[in-house]
C-alpha cells in the first residue's frame, strides 16, 4: 500500500498516542477516524486487549482509537445526542445536520456517525462529551426545522436499508465491477480508478486489474457504496452473475 503524506502524519499521531499511554499510564484516545484513515490504522494497529475501536456502537462507519490505560479500562467519552424533529411538512437531510454543525465551526473529526431517523421523527448523532455540550448549548435548528439536543442514556444503532443488485461482468477485476456498477464503460472506470474516484474495503483503489473479493467493500464517488457478496452464475457467453447489496 502506498502511504500518503497525511496518512504517514496520522500514523506518527497515533503512535504519540500509544506512546504518552505507556510512558505516563493515563488512556489516551484519537479523534474520530473515516473509514479509510481507520483502514489504515488499523494495519498497524490491530485491535487487541490495549488498543480499542469505538464509534458509540457495533459496526460504526466513524470511529476512534482508544488507548486504555489496562485491559480492564472501559474508558470511552463518545456521547450519543438526539433531537426531535418534525418532518411533516419538510424533509431534513444529512447534509442539513452536517451543514448546521459545520456552520458551528465544529471540525468534522470531533463528528461520529450521524443520521437522520425519519420514522421516529429525530435526529441522531454521535461526538465527544465536550462537544456534546456545546452541541447541546448552540445547535437550535437544522434546516428550517428547530432541534432541541439532549443526551441518551442508550447508544441506538443505525439501521441501514439494503437494495441488492445484481449484475453481468466479465471478471472480477475492478474495472469491470466499477463499469457495471456505475452503468459506464470500462475505460471510463479505468479513468475514476486513476483519479483516486474509488475505493476497495475503505482505501483508495490504485490498481485496475485488483480483484474484488467476496464481502469486498466498493465506494465510488457520486454513485455510492456497493458490498460484493458472491459470483451466483455463469452466462453462456462466460459472463459472472454478481450479487452486491448497496446501502440506500
Amino acid at each position: 500500500m502506498t502511504m500518503t503524506e497525511e496518512q504517514s502524519r496520522l500514523l506518527e499521531h497515533i503512535r504519540d498516542l500509544q506512546n504518552a499511554r505507556n510512558t505516563h499510564g493515563y488512556h489516551t484516545e484519537s479523534a474520530f477516524l473515516n473509514e479509510e484513515e481507520a483502514a489504515v490504522v488499523k494495519k498497524f494497529f490491530p485491535p487487541s486487549e490495549t488498543t480499542r475501536y469505538d464509534g458509540g456502537y457495533t459496526d460504526a462507519q466513524r470511529q476512534k482509537v482508544i488507548f486504555p490505560k489496562t485491559a480492564e479500562d472501559d474508558f470511552s467519552d463518545i456521547v450519543a445526542l438526539r433531537s426531535p424533529v418534525d418532518m411533516r411538512f419538510r424533509e431534513i437531510t444529512h447534509r442539513d445536520l452536517l451543514g448546521a454543525l459545520m456552520a458551528l465551526q465544529i471540525q468534522r473529526n470531533r463528528l461520529g456517525d450521524m443520521w437522520v431517523d425519519a420514522e421516529k421523527q429525530r435526529l441522531i448523532l454521535y461526538t465527544d462529551s465536550l462537544t456534546a455540550r456545546f452541541i447541546v448549548h448552540e445547535l437550535h435548528r437544522v434546516g428550517k426545522a428547530e432541534t432541541a439536543f439532549e443526551e441518551m442514556v442508550e447508544h441506538p444503532i443505525r439501521q441501514r436499508r439494503i437494495q441488492e443488485i445484481r449484475c453481468t461482468i466479465s471478471s472480477l477485476r475492478m474495472d469491470c465491477v466499477v463499469a457495471a456498477l456505475a452503468h459506464t464503460s470500462r475505460q471510463q472506470a479505468k479513468k475514476m480508478i486513476a483519479l483516486g474516484m474509488v475505493q476497495l474495503d475503505h482505501r483508495i483503489l490504485e490498481k485496475a486489474e485488483t480483484v474484488c473479493n467476496n464481502n469486498g467493500t466498493i465506494s465510488i464517488r457520486g454513485i455510492g457504496r456497493f458490498m460484493f457478496i458472491q459470483v451466483c452464475g455463469v452466462t453462456r457467453k462466460n459472463r459472472l452473475t454478481a450479487v452486491f447489496h448497496k446501502e440506500v
